[in-house]
């Protein structure tokens, strides 16, 4: 039991207290002046009613007045306090489902983000892999494929790497492994660049952007720059991993 509820009770046992109190002394009074004698006479009793009824009524229902208008004082105080916790559960209800619909979009959104992730490393693992693996036919000379990465390290000019040269005059058949690692390479660039951009959207925050498109650019940017040139990869390839 609370202390409102006490004090409550504390207040009413006072008023029952004071009824039991004077009824006490009205029929003290008239026992001491009449010598507390039992008449047989029906006037006597009559009058004895009129004394009791007419003393005590207006104390006990003045008594009975204030201990109502108390308990409506109380109930209307506990009625204003229940609908305030009521409007405060309201509250606390709405801003837990709300936390609760902000988590679920979060544990999606970082769901979504996986995904992407886990695309981009594979994607990259891919591209890698066809940059550095002999898989471009060899020159005339040579006797084992060549890799995109060991045409490239003696620069771009083809004027002057002779296995950029070859590579590139081998591109221009369709049926060459070259042509084929470079259609790989080209479609896996593309694709990861896109997934790059999902990943960047699915981000918290947008203000700041991942290290994944810088990362990719030092990364690629120097191949896909030499591809362009030669006409390998299209022009939004080039913009995404060398001009942005």
């Amino acid at each position: 039991m609370s202390n409102k509820e006490d004090n409550h009770n504390r207040y009413l046992i006072v008023i029952f207290c004071i009824a039991v109190i004077a009824i006490i002394f009205v029929f003290g009074i008239y026992f001491y002046i009449f010598d507390g004698n039992v008449s047989d006479k029906q006037n006597v009793w009559g009058v004895f009613g009129d004394y009791i009824g007419g003393t005590l009524n207006p104390i006990l229902s003045f008594l009975a007045l204030i201990a109502l208008l108390f308990t409506i004082a109380i109930q209307t105080k506990q009625l204003y306090l229940s609908r305030k916790e009521l409007e405060l559960t309201k509250i606390e209800l709405a801003k837990t489902a709300d936390a609760a619909q902000r988590q679920a979009k979060h544990l999606e959104k970082e769901s979504r983000r996986s995904d992407i992730y886990r695309i981009i490393e594979k994607l990259s693992t891919r591209i890698n892999t066809n940059y550095n693996e002999n898989r471009i036919d060899p020159p005339p000379a040579a006797s084992n494929p060549l890799s995109i990465h060991s045409a490239l390290k003696k620069g771009d000019d083809i004027s002057t790497n002779k296995q950029l040269r070859w590579m590139n005059d081998n591109y221009q058949s369709e049926g060459t492994n070259t042509y084929q690692t470079i259609k790989w390479v080209e479609n896996d660039l593309e694709r990861l660049s896109r997934y790059i951009t999902l990943y960047e959207e699915a981000t918290e925050s947008k203000e700041t952007s991942t290290p994944f498109p810088e990362f990719y650019r030092e990364e690629f940017g120097f191949m896909v720059s030499v591809f362009y040139k030669l006409n390998m990869v299209n022009k939004d390839i080039y913009q995404f991993y060398c001009e942005k």
